[in-house]
Formats: structure tokens, C-alpha cells, sequence
């Protein structure tokens, strides 16, 4: 699956996609930092540097994303988000809120299956104006759309899927094809001890051995009230070291005024609150390290968090910067604040590759079984065209006694993926659904190491999987079927089309080469 990422920053949200078989192939960044970064990144992906706002920028993005079956736009969300409430307009008039009709623009033009949105859950009660009249932005999205689209959308906390940090983002989802549906929760909340315990303490401006965990250097009354503040809690509420300041007229120290989110350490016990682009700032929300209790009544690591720590409550790897160590770090604190959180992302649109998925195999079921009883085959006349190209075949493991292609046959039972295949000329027909790529890993592996085994199997052409490109791409031989094949006795061709992959015995010099590819 490919897909066009627009307002991309620097590609953190699409980190795990790979997994999923999609393929970021265009993306777009206003910011030349941000932008540049995301090359770094990754550097095989079209980068469109610019102002999705420019007429000129805008073509050059279409062009270039012809054909993808996926955007995923994570428009600005200082419009609309409430850590800026007290500096906005009228949402109707932020110039940022206008950028969603640049990607219901980009919908029109390119017409993707799917299409996902992300941003701060007071999208859904934003309004931007049109034609002199204020629109909320759903209603918007809705009306300016084809009516092919299903269009869901309802806020998700990234601490429900394997993120140690509460962050609600609304999601909408797009779909014109399979039904798409937002992912339940993963599993049971990860908490800020789990996730960055491990770590040794850090206290302002020291170093670790351990690649980006280091301290900032820190203001010395922020460390000497973080020091003097609980886990869990803010120095405002501290009886004697609480944040104060000179009054300008009484010359006298006053506490300083501000949210009690501020100079406030997280606790250890739950998943971190939200990270924000200042989270390298003690005097910003909640961005201080739990602390541990020390003997003179004091608490440890009296400082922001480190980028590595960071980085963890946000989803990402701990080692993901380990091969970038000359970033700027304040660029580093800042596009992580801006993150659409990945594994967020990878289990939203792992809820559509799942039901791509499922909607295949009840296609395939429909078009290939051929009697209540599951028995389906491949059409004798091309395996006919097989068995005299590559043969002639001495074992079909994944048959039934009336679908067999050979005298020797294992069925269901016999369980062919456990059996050995040495000696065989093999030719295989797998399942279609969940577990085909067991079989094409038994293939490959099988013929790695040994001579005397040849396998041809007769699968999907998935070439958006994660098994054609671990092992299909390194067969021998690889042909792509002419038409659609008709299973069984079925009267209508499958939904796909079909490839034929030959497995056999390669020295050690030519492996991993690009197969023969050729058609049937």
C-alpha cells in the first residue's frame, strides 16, 4: 500500500508502517528544518518541501502521489489545541484551521481508498469559515467529499496502545473500500516506571554512557524547588521552596503565578501526561522526572526528562537516535512534541490492513471453494502448463484426497508444513488467508541449504506484503499469470491476480539477487 503523509514533520507518526506493507512514497513539510530531517530519515521517500498553500507546491504534491491508496494528513494543531487557548483568535479565523481544506482538496484530486486524520480531539468542535459562514470542520470534511467515503471519527488516547503517555488525538477515518473501524485498546497501560526505570538518574547538565540520555542545564531555584518537590507533584505546592520571584514594586519575593501543571514531576506509577514541544523546560507542563527518594529527604534527577526518555514515553525505540548523535537536540525535543504517536498509528492502520486482510480471504472463499467442505483447486490446465515447465511434480503438501495434483499428498492433517520435503519436486497452493507466508518461508528456507529440493508455489501477487518482500523477491525464478485464474469450479475469476514463485538450491554468491522475472 502506498501513501502520501502531508504536514509530515519528520515522519515519527509513520515510524512502524513498514510493518504493515505500506509505503510512504511522497510527503509533504512546510518547515526547511523539519523537511530536512525527514530526508535524513528517510531518504527513499519524495520529500516536497513547501507550503501545501501554494498553488505551485500543491500540484507537485498531487503529481507526484498519482495513484496512492492512503493519505495520512496531521494538519497544524496550534489552532485548535488548548495549551495555546489563551493566545488564539476565533477559530473560524486562524489561518491554520484553513489548511483541512487543502487535504480535502488533495482527497478530491488524487481519490484514495483511505484516508487518515489526526489532531487534537477540539478539532471535532472547531469551526473554520466558508463562503462567509462559520463550518464546523467534520461537517466540512463530510460535505466537500465524494459520498463514497464511510467517514468515522472519535478522540483515541494514545496510552491505549502500547504508549506510555496520555495524549488524545481525534481521529477520522476515511474509507471507500474495506470497512474500517478504530482499533479497540492494546493491552493494559504501560506505566512511566516501566517504561523509563531502567535508566540511571541524571542530575542538570550531567551525562550517561547511554546515547541522547543527558540532562539539560537548568536554572538553579528550578533545581532547588524540583528538589524539594514529590513525585507526582508541583513546587507550588511546596510549604517553603515553591517557584517565587522579586516583586517589581515591593522589592519583596512573592510565588510566582502559574498553572500548577508547571514545575511538576510525573509520576511513576502511570503513563506520563502529554509531551509538548517545551518538554525540555521545567517551568512547562509536566515535563519533570518522577525523582526517587534520597536519604536527606531531598528527590533525585531534578530536571526535564531526557530525549531518550522522552522518546520512550512517546512509543518510539529507545535506540532510534542511537545513529544520529549530531542532531540539534532542541530540534530533536521539538518535532517529538509535534508527534502523531506512532504506535498509535500503527494500530489504527493495522485495524484497515486487518480488515483489507479479512475482506480478501472472504472473497477468495467465495471465489475459490468449491464444496461445503473447504476442497479447492487450482485449474488443471494450468497446472498442466506448471507440471511441463518445472516438473514433473512428486508432491503437493497442502491438498485434499480430491484436490491433490500428485500421487504423494499431505492433507490438513498430515500438517505439510512439519513435514520434510527433501528429494521432492514440489508444487504448492496454499491458503490464501492468514498463514500463507509459513508456507513461503518453509519454501525459502527449505531450498537455502539444499540441493536436492525444488518448490513452485501458486500464490497471490501481494507485492504490498512483508512475506513477498522477505521471501518472494528472493526466489529463483518469479512469474506473474496473465489474466485472472478461475479456482475449482468456480464461474467467476478471483479477485486478485496470481504470481508463480520457484524456490530451488542457489550458491551462496548469488543469493538475495533480484529473481528471473518473467510472465504465464
Amino acid at each position: 500500500m502506498k501513501a502520501l503523509s502531508l504536514f509530515a514533520n519528520v515522519g515519527l507518526g509513520e515510524y512502524y508502517l513498514d510493518k504493515l506493507g505500506v509505503e510512504v512514497t511522497v510527503a509533504n513539510e512546510l518547515v526547511p528544518d523539519r523537511a530536512a530531517l525527514y530526508r535524513h530519515f528517510y531518504p527513499n521517500t519524495n520529500m516536497i518541501e513547501g507550503s501545501i498553500t501554494d498553488p505551485e507546491i500543491y500540484k507537485e504534491i498531487v503529481t507526484a502521489a498519482k495513484g496512492v491508496d492512503l493519505i495520512i494528513a496531521t494538519p497544524p494543531c496550534q489552532g485548535m489545541s488548548m495549551a495555546n487557548a489563551t493566545r488564539l483568535q476565533r477559530s473560524e479565523e486562524d489561518p491554520r484551521n484553513f489548511l483541512i481544506k487543502k487535504v480535502v482538496d488533495a482527497i478530491n484530486d488524487l481519490n484514495p481508498k483511505y484516508v487518515l486524520i489526526e489532531n487534537v480531539a477540539a478539532m471535532a468542535n472547531t469551526f473554520i469559515s466558508h463562503k462567509g459562514t462559520a463550518h464546523n470542520i467534520m461537517d466540512y470534511i463530510r460535505e466537500h467529499i465524494s459520498a463514497d467515503y464511510q467517514m468515522k471519527h472519535k478522540v483515541l488516547n494514545a496510552a491505549d496502545y502500547e504508549t506510555p503517555q496520555y495524549r488524545k488525538r481525534l481521529i477520522t477515518m476515511l474509507s471507500r473500500d474495506a470497512e474500517w473501524v478504530h482499533p479497540p485498546p492494546v493491552g493494559d497501560h504501560i506505566t512511566v516506571q516501566a517504561a523509563i526505570g531502567h535508566l540511571p538518574s541524571l542530575e542538570s547538565d550531567q551525562k550517561s554512557d547511554i546515547p541522547w540520555h543527558f540532562a539539560k542545564i537548568h536554572n538553579v531555584s528550578h533545581i532547588e524547588w524540583m528538589k524539594h518537590t514529590p513525585t507526582g507533584c508541583t513546587a507550588f505546592d511546596n510549604p517553603i521552596h515553591y517557584p517565587k520571584t522579586r516583586d517589581k514594586g515591593t522589592g519583596l519575593m512573592r510565588k510566582i503565578k502559574g498553572f500548577k501543571t508547571t514545575y511538576k514531576r510525573i509520576k511513576w506509577d502511570k503513563p506520563a501526561p502529554t509531551v509538548t514541544m517545551l518538554n525540555g523546560s521545567i517551568n512547562s507542563q509536566n515535563n519533570v522526572h518522577p525523582g526517587r527518594l534520597l536519604k536527606d529527604g531531598t528527590y533525585s534527577d531534578a530536571r526535564a526528562l531526557s530525549i531518550r526518555e522522552v522518546s520512550i514515553i512517546c512509543g518510539l525505540p529507545a535506540n532510534w537516535l542511537d545513529a544520529h548523535q549530531d542532531l540539534n537536540p532542541n530540534l530533536v525535543r521539538k518535532v517529538i512534541g509535534e508527534l502523531f504517536p506512532p504506535k498509535m498509528c500503527y494500530h489504527i492502520v493495522k485495524s484497515l490492513t486487518d480488515s483489507i486482510g479479512e475482506q480478501m480471504d472472504k472473497n477468495t472463499k467465495e471465489v475459490m471453494f468449491s464444496s461445503k467442505n473447504g476442497a479447492w483447486s487450482t485449474p488443471n490446465d494450468f497446472f498442466e502448463i506448471l507440471n511441463k515447465k518445472f516438473g514433473p511434480f512428486n508432491l503437493d503438501p497442502c491438498a485434499t484426497a480430491e484436490t491433490a495434483k500428485c500421487l504423494k499428498f499431505y492433507t490438513e492433517d498430515d500438517d505439510g508444513l512439519s513435514q520434510d520435503w527433501t528429494g521432492h519436486t514440489v508444487f504448492v497452493n496454499p491458503p490464501y488467508g492468514r498463514g500463507i507466508d509459513k508456507w513461503i518461508a518453509k519454501a525459502y528456507n527449505d531450498t537455502l541449504e539444499n540441493p536436492n529440493l525444488k518448490v513452485v508455489m501458486l500464490i497471490p501477487a501481494r507485492t504490498d506484503t512483508r512475506y513477498w518482500h522477505n521471501y518472494v523477491m528472493k526466489a529463483t525464478e518469479l512469474y506473474f499469470v496473465k489474466g485472472r485464474l478461475k479456482f475449482g469450479d468456480s464461474s467467476n475469476s478471483a479477485p486478485f491476480p496470481s504470481a508463480v514463485v520457484v524456490f530451488h538450491w542457489q550458491p551462496r554468491f548469488a543469493r538475495g539477487r533480484v529473481p528471473v522475472v518473467g510472465a504465464l
